[in-house]
């Protein structure tokens, strides 16, 4: 007959390899959503935005006190 002691142990032994076989799914899905991450961040940068290359100084006849 099997004694509880049996059933515990193999029921503690299939959980915790199923723990390692979930644990590496997880860390192989990370690596690949944070891969696609990367590949799309690459295609972004720089910014779509470009540097500023104006001066934006204010023209000297529209200055505060130039007549």
């Amino acid at each position: 007959m099997v004694s509880v002691k049996k059933i515990l142990f193999l029921g503690a032994l299939v959980w915790a390899v199923n723990a390692i076989v979930c644990g590496n799914r997880s860390a192989k899905q990370r690596r690949h959503t944070e891969g696609l991450l990367e590949d799309g961040l690459e295609g972004t940068y720089p910014a779509s935005d470009p540097v500023s290359s104006q001066n934006f100084d204010i023209p000297v006849n529209r200055q505060a006190g130039v007549a």
